[in-house]
C-alpha cells in the first residue's frame, strides 16, 4: 500500500513524536510519503529517523500570511478553499499509484490546507482518506469565515474515516460542530509511544548544561510555551510554599514560544524572587522521553483540554513522577494510582502536590513504577495496528 500522511505544523510537538511511532511500528512493508509545509520545524526534529524509514518527503510552500492575505482569506474564503482544493490536488496527483492518505490536523478546524486535501483526495478518487484530529474543536464561528459549517457538513463525505487521539476530542467535535457520528463514525484511536531503556543517547544533559546542582529537584514543563500551557500557575505554586520548601527547587520549560509570553513569565519569575530558579531553554534536540527521564518531577499544567497529553505518557515510560491537570482526554489513560492529578488554574492544589513530593518521595516512586506498567497498553505497536486495521477495512 502506498500512503500519504499530510501534515501541517510549524513549531515541534507532539505531533512529531506520534508520526514517528506511528511509522516505526507499522505492522507491513508500506511505503509512506509526507507531504509537508517548508517551514515545518517538527519534521526537522524527526527527520534523521525518518530517513531511516526511507520515507518519501514531499514539501510544499505556505504564503507569507500578512494582513492583506488575511483579509482576501477572509472575504473571498470560498474562493481561497476552492484554490487550496486545486494546489493540494496538483500535489496528491503528482504522487503516481496512492492507495491512502492520512491527514494530520491539530485543532478543528485548524488547517485549511488540511482540509482542503481532503476535499482533494475525494475529488480525485483516493480510496481511503483519512482525517485525524489530535486537539479539540473550536467553538463554531461563521462570521471569522463563512462556509465553515458546509465544511463542516462536507468532510463526512470527503473522508472516509474520522478520527480522533481521545474520547475528549471526539466529544468537541460533536458539541462544538456538529459532527454527525450516524453519519460517519468518529473512530478513536489514543496515541501510542515507543518504551526504550537508553535514555542518555543523543540528547542533552539538562543539570550539565544548565549547571544546575545534582542535589537540587528538578522539575520540568515540556511543549510549547503558550499561556494556556500553566506554566504560569507553576510560578504562583512556588511563591505559595515556604522558602524552605523550595530551596532546592530548579525549574526548566523545554520549548519554543512566543517571545511576549516567554518575557511575560520571566517577568513574573522575577516579581515572585524565582529568577534563580527558573530556567527557558527553547527548543532542546533529541528524545523527548531521554529528556524528561532527567527530571525528579513532570509537570503538565494545561488550563482548559489537552487532546491526549503525550508528555504524560512519555514520562510513564521514563518512569517519572507526574502531576497533571485534568483537563480533556488525560484521565482516559491516567488516574490516581499512576500520578497525582489537580484540578485546572489551581497553583494552590500544585503547591500541596510538590510538599507532598518533597515529604513522601515513596509515594510519588511507587505511582511512577505503575505508572511504567500502565502506559504498556498504549504502545506505538497497537496504536499502528489500529491504524492499518482501519485503512484495511
Amino acid at each position: 500500500m502506498k500512503i500519504a500522511v499530510h501534515w501541517v505544523q510549524y513549531e515541534a510537538g507532539g505531533v512529531d513524536s506520534y508520526l514517528l511511532s506511528l511509522i516505526k511500528n507499522w505492522p507491513e512493508d508500506d511505503q509512506f510519503t509526507i507531504i509537508y509545509n517548508e517551514d515545518n520545524q517538527g519534521l526537522t526534529r524527526i527527520l534523521s529517523e525518518l530517513e531511516k524509514h526511507k520515507v518519501e518527503l514531499v514539501p510544499f510552500q505556505i504564503q507569507n500570511r500578512n494582513n492583506l492575505i488575511r483579509l482576501f482569506q477572509f472575504v473571498f474564503f470560498p474562493i481561497y478553499f476552492l484554490w487550496l482544493r486545486l494546489t493540494q490536488c496538483r500535489i496528491l496527483e503528482s504522487i503516481h499509484g496512492l492507495d491512502a492518505i492520512m491527514v494530520q490536523n491539530g485543532t478543528y478546524p485548524g488547517s485549511w490546507h488540511s482540509l482542503a486535501t481532503v476535499w482533494a483526495a475525494y475529488k480525485i478518487k483516493i480510496k481511503k482518506r483519512m482525517l485525524i484530529i489530535h486537539h479539540g474543536a473550536l467553538h463554531s464561528n461563521i462570521i471569522r469565515y463563512p462556509g465553515e459549517k458546509i465544511i463542516n457538513y462536507m468532510i463526512h463525505t470527503w473522508a472516509t474515516d474520522l478520527v480522533t487521539v481521545s474520547r475528549a476530542t471526539r466529544q468537541t467535535l460533536i458539541d462544538h460542530k456538529g459532527f454527525d457520528p450516524y453519519k460517519n463514525p468518529i473512530r478513536v484511536i489514543h496515541n501510542g509511544i515507543d518504551l526504550i531503556t537508553d535514555y542518555s543517547i543523543n540528547t542533552v544533559q539538562i543539570r550539565n548544561k544548565l549547571k544546575i546542582n545534582k542535589s537540587n529537584i528538578l522539575l520540568g514543563i515540556v511543549g510549547r510555551i503558550e499561556r494556556y500551557k500553566g506554566h504560569e500557575d507553576l510560578l504562583l505554586a512556588m511563591n505559595d510554599m515556604d522558602d524552605e520548601m523550595t530551596g532546592n527547587i530548579t525549574v526548566v520549560f523545554i520549548g519554543s514560544g512566543k517571545k511576549e509570553e516567554i518575557n511575560r513569565l520571566k517577568e513574573m519569575a522575577y516579581k515572585l524572587g524565582l529568577e534563580d530558579k527558573v530556567f527557558f531553554t527553547g527548543f532542546l534536540a533529541g528524545s523527548s522521553i531521554q529528556l524528561i527521564s532527567q527530571f525528579n518531577i513532570l509537570l503538565m499544567l494545561t488550563k482548559d483540554f489537552e487532546g491526549f497529553g503525550l508528555t504524560i505518557a512519555e514520562a510513564m515510560a521514563a518512569e517519572v513522577p507526574i502531576i497533571a491537570t485534568k483537563v480533556g482526554g488525560v484521565e482516559e489513560f491516567v488516574d490516581k494510582t499512576v500520578a497525582y492529578l489537580i484540578p485546572p488554574e489551581s497553583p494552590s492544589d500544585i503547591a500541596k502536590a510538590l510538599t507532598n513530593y518533597i515529604i513522601n518521595r515513596e509515594d510519588f516512586s511507587l505511582r511512577a513504577k505503575k505508572a511504567k506498567q500502565h502506559i504498556k497498553n498504549f504502545s506505538g505497536a497497537k496504536m499502528s495496528k489500529q491504524y492499518y486495521r482501519l485503512l484495511n477495512l
